[in-house]
């Protein structure tokens, strides 16, 4: 029997295209996926300490004003005496004065900057050196021409009065970045210099011009993925909340390490039985979400139960485990 080689060649050539267009589709409703805080997540670092991450605070802000719980906060006593203080009548004028400078107020810049989302990492400098310490501010404004219209604005009144010393344009693997230099005129000296790079409407900030690289790497070797940190809020059940904080136990290991060296012998002992659980432990997540009627707190760990000592084993099997008492009390109870 004869088979024409034409056909096969066909139904391979066919299966690869559709694989091909799978793939394609695949990815392009992952990338649609990427809310505006996984855009910023993924260009922080995996070695980071931790991370604060505030996002949709647009929307919160708008189903917060119809809530009953502010309405009932309007009204307390707390509430009349902060808006009397003095503190709140010195953020009135700066307000002020940043509308009048950036054409800026408090509700623009929570909406058009700070609305999408903002995330702040932090990274701890090795044992007894708190000078390595590094740390970045990224945020995702609105609309790419926001961003960039208020980093001009800013340069130009600070260079106008004087607290803008020089600004430098740097390039680090064919990506541009900034070197800023202020002046504090109450204390007559330069401020440590400032590193910014913008990709479209992400703005990366750092005193640590080599943190910052480490974000344009991760934005240039990243282009379609997530890093550590949207990972482990997804685990947790935290990429969604306004506010999230993600604790790294790793990137502490080495300063645990060093007080167990450096500790004296009573102490010592006490720390080496914290730090089995502390090395079992694989990330912790703290979060808030709001919501109309409530408020949302939640803090979850995530650790390897063989690894921690046979004590704390038992315990979290235990806690999996649902006790019968619970099926014999009624569902309606006033108190359990």
């Amino acid at each position: 029997m004869r088979v024409s080689l034409f056909p096969r060649m066909g139904l391979v050539l066919f299966c690869v295209v559709l694989c091909a267009f799978g793939d394609f589709v695949v990815r392009s409703s992952f990338l649609r996926a990427a809310t505006p805080c996984e855009e910023l997540l993924r260009l922080v670092p995996d070695s980071i300490g931790f991370c604060v991450v505030i996002q949709d605070l647009r929307s919160h802000a708008l189903a917060w004003r119809s809530s009953p719980f502010l309405e009932q906060l309007r009204r307390s006593v707390l509430t009349a005496k902060v808006h009397n203080c003095a503190q709140l009548k010195k953020l009135s004028q700066f307000e002020s004065k940043m509308k009048e400078k950036l054409g800026f107020d408090w509700e623009r810049l929570r909406d058009d900057l700070l609305g999408d989302a903002v995330v702040l990492a932090y990274r701890p400098g090795s044992p007894g050196q708190p000078q390595q310490e590094q740390g970045v501010i990224l945020l995702r404004a609105r609309k790419e021409q926001i961003l960039t219209e208020l980093i001009t604005r800013i340069n130009k009144v600070q260079q106008e009065e004087g607290m803008l010393k020089g600004l430098w344009e740097r390039r680090y693997n064919g990506v541009v970045y900034y070197r800023r230099l202020e002046y504090d005129k109450r204390t007559k000296r330069n401020k440590s210099p400032i590193f910014y790079y913008v990709h479209g409407p992400i703005l990366a900030l750092s005193a640590q011009e080599e943190m910052l690289r480490q974000v344009i790497d991760g934005d240039r070797m990243r282009p379609g993925g997530y890093g550590e940190a949207v990972r482990r809020l997804r685990e947790l059940g935290a990429e969604r909340a306004l506010l999230a904080v993600w604790l790294n136990p790793r990137a502490f290991d080495a300063e645990l390490d060093a007080k167990i060296a450096n500790a004296p012998g009573e102490r010592s002992t006490a720390i080496k039985h914290f730090a089995r659980y502390w090395r079992a432990l694989d990330s912790v997540v703290a979060s808030l979400s709001l919501h109309e009627r409530d408020i949302s707190v939640s803090l979850g760990f995530r650790a390897c139960v063989a690894e921690l000592p046979p004590a704390a084993r038992r315990l979290f099997w235990e806690a999996a485990t649902v006790s019968d008492v619970w099926q014999r009390l009624p569902s309606p109870a006033l108190l359990a």
